[in-house]
């Protein structure tokens, strides 16, 4: 990519490596084509009658499991035909996620 871009997009050394300003800004672009695919898709897939949304949920670290299974037991009882989807990670991104949605 680097050769086909003609830019250094890491700076590489022995043990790390971090991006050039170059490789930020193809992070950043690339970060907001990947947003707008996904909106893409789900518009489309939208224009199906049988479409049904996930539900996500990011899930902290250290949550209670066995609360979180009661209230996903819960949920599927409730509306059984919405899929569910669960990413387990760090509290500081879990938090950074509330209330966002791509769809």
């Amino acid at each position: 990519l680097e050769a086909e871009l003609g830019v250094k997009l890491f700076v590489r050394a022995p043990r790390h490596l971090a991006l050039t300003p170059a490789g930020a800004q193809l992070l950043q672009e690339t970060r907001k084509l990947f947003i707008r695919f996904e909106r893409a898709k789900c518009a489309v897939r939208r224009t199906s009658a049988l479409y049904q949304p996930p539900l996500r949920i990011g899930v902290a670290d250290g949550i209670s499991q066995p609360r979180l299974a009661e209230c996903l037991a819960g949920w599927q009882a409730l509306a059984p035909a919405v899929p569910l989807e669960l990413s387990e990670m760090p509290s500081k991104r879990a938090n950074s996620y509330s209330f966002r949605s791509v769809c």
